[in-house]
């Protein structure tokens, strides 16, 4: 893709890392998303947890249905928080054993430094240092 090159180029990034760091950014778009409608579940009935719901249907708390529904829904959204939590885990290992270092040639485009440029640098930086008598 000329844009993904384009995008981690100005960013000084290769254009897997761009990649790796839009998939953690998509991965924990959807785990906000799944836990939000799994707080929304539980705050419907009052409760903390799934244990706490499904105790509440069954002492009759609660009107069975749709809170069996609900529960159910709310299983299945742990589960996918799991899913995410592994492959965020993933990402995470992949990146520890990455040992390359990053580009900064995004960092420095459109800037020009001459030879003259570091020359007058190291003038600068030499006046009223301590010559040979240090």
């Amino acid at each position: 893709m000329v844009i993904a090159t384009r995008i981690a180029e100005s960013f000084g990034l290769s254009e897997n890392d761009l990649y790796q760091h839009a998939l953690k950014s998509f991965l924990l778009e959807k785990k906000r998303q799944v836990l939000q409608q799994k707080l929304e579940i539980l705050a419907r009935y009052g409760v903390n947890s799934i244990d706490e719901l499904e105790s509440k249907i069954t002492q009759g708390e609660v009107r069975e249905h749709p809170a069996w529904e609900d529960l159910i829904v709310a299983e299945n959204l742990t589960a996918n928080l799991e899913e995410l939590d592994a492959y965020l885990a993933d990402i995470q290992d992949a990146d520890a054993q990455a040992t390359h270092r990053q580009s900064l040639r995004g960092n420095w485009k459109g800037i020009d430094i001459t030879d003259e440029d570091i020359a007058n640098a190291r003038q600068e930086m030499r006046e009223g240092f301590p010559g040979e008598d240090y």
